[in-house]
C-alpha cells in the first residue's frame, strides 16, 4: 500500500487547459522538489508544476449590497487565489458588504487574507434619486 501512495505523490497525469488543444501531460517528481513534465508545450509544462506544487483559482462569487434594488454583487479574485484557502476565503466574504454606488473592476476588498490578490466588482451599480428625493440603486 506504501509504494502506492508514494506513486501516486511522485507521478501524476492530467490534461493542460492552457489552451483549447488540451494536451495530455506526465507529471514525475525529480530529485528534490523538482518536476519533470513529458508532453505539451512550454506553457502547458509551466501549468502542470504550478498546479501540483500550489494550485490556484479565479473564485467568482457574490458579496452583500447596500443602497441599491440589488441584494448582491457580483464579484471576482483579481487573480487566481490559493486553492487550499478558498474556504476560508468563502467564511470571510460572508461578512463583507459592499455599497453603490460601485464601478465594474472597482477594488471592494484590497489583500485578501494577505495573499495580495483583490476582490473586484464585476458589475456597475449606481445610484439615482427617485421622485421622494431618496436614493435608490440603478443597474448601468
Amino acid at each position: 500500500m506504501k509504494s502506492l501512495e508514494k506513486k501516486s505523490r511522485d507521478y501524476h497525469k492530467m490534461i493542460c487547459i492552457v489552451c483549447p488543444q488540451g494536451c495530455a501531460l506526465e507529471v514525475v517528481r525529480g530529485q528534490g522538489d523538482s518536476w519533470e513534465v513529458k508532453g505539451g508545450c512550454p506553457r502547458g509544462k509551466e501549468y502542470a508544476i504550478a498546479e501540483i506544487s500550489c494550485p490556484r483559482r479565479v473564485v467568482t462569487t457574490t458579496v452583500k449590497l447596500k443602497n441599491s434594488k440589488l441584494r448582491r454583487l457580483p464579484v471576482k479574485t483579481s487573480r487566481p487565489f490559493p486553492k487550499e484557502k478558498i474556504p476560508a476565503l468563502m467564511e470571510f466574504l460572508k461578512s463583507v458588504e459592499a455599497q453603490a454606488p460601485v464601478q465594474m473592476g472597482e477594488v471592494v476588498v484590497s489583500n485578501l487574507l494577505g495573499e495580495g490578490v483583490d476582490l473586484l466588482a464585476t458589475r456597475s451599480v449606481s445610484l439615482e434619486e427617485n421622485a421622494q428625493g431618496t436614493l435608490r440603486g440603478n443597474l448601468s
